[in-house]
């Protein structure tokens, strides 16, 4: 069993700066983005990093309440993703 980093999402406010970052810089391709809405999937190898902006992303997909999008601002984070493989 191998247990291996895949990507992880983050909510971020700068979304210009941190898409730039990670492609430029980083070497990550971008697979979908929606500018308009602050949203974007980037991918690397097998790594794909989702960045959005949160208010953006609940204006994008309609709600008005977090019933529907679960986020606490004192509790941020970055959501990390790991895949298990056996060989």
């Amino acid at each position: 069993m191998k247990l291996e980093y895949t990507g992880d999402s983050l909510n971020i406010e700068d979304y210009q700066a941190c898409k730039k970052f990670y492609c430029e810089i980083l070497g990550f391709e971008v697979v979908f983005a929606n500018d308009k809405n602050q949203y974007a999937e980037l991918v690397k190898g097998r790594i794909l990093i989702t960045i959005y902006n949160y208010q953006k992303f609940r204006d994008w997909i309609g709600t008005t309440t977090t019933e529907s999008v679960s986020y606490n601002r004192d509790n941020t984070g970055i959501a990390l993703k790991f895949g298990i493989y056996c060989a």
